[in-house]
């Protein structure tokens, strides 16, 4: 006798990141569960509300590259999750949000139909051991 298989597969799938290379991991992984199940992946980014970048040198005269350069914090950071992800074979949503990480997180995947959130894990240094973050925690205990 086989046991059952289960049909319920997300339609999308909901990878929360800071485009740090702690994330790596987590991106791959989504991307891997998304092509399995045949999911759109929904890249988000939460910027905090208090949202202040400063480009370094920008007090500098600009290099011609530069003037193609997003000039916003939410247009880099598009522009990074669009550069990170070149090359992907199955649908890309990308947002860049601003406020509190667990409630952007939350209210994304509502209005996109994620079934599955998935993210990184923070370290306290290279060697230390695992420990999950404060916005995990919440979404552990709320979404």
């Amino acid at each position: 006798m086989t046991a059952p298989t289960s049909t319920l597969r997300p339609g999308a799938v909901l990878l929360a990141t800071d485009l740090t290379a702690r994330s790596d991991r987590a991106l791959d992984r989504a991307v891997q569960l998304a092509r399995h199940w045949a999911a759109r992946l929904v890249v988000l980014v939460v910027l905090p509300a208090q949202a202040s970048f400063s480009r370094s040198g920008s007090h500098a005269m600009e290099d011609p590259e530069d003037i193609a350069t997003p000039a916003t914090p939410a247009q880099r950071l598009r522009a990074q999750a669009e550069r990170d992800l070149a090359g992907v074979d199955i649908p890309v949503e990308i947002r860049v949000e601003q406020g509190a990480v667990g409630d952007a997180v939350q209210r994304v995947a509502a209005e996109t139909g994620c079934g599955l959130i998935v993210t990184g894990l923070g370290r306290r240094d290279a060697l230390g051991e695992i420990e999950l973050g404060s916005s995990v925690l919440w979404l552990s205990r709320h979404a």
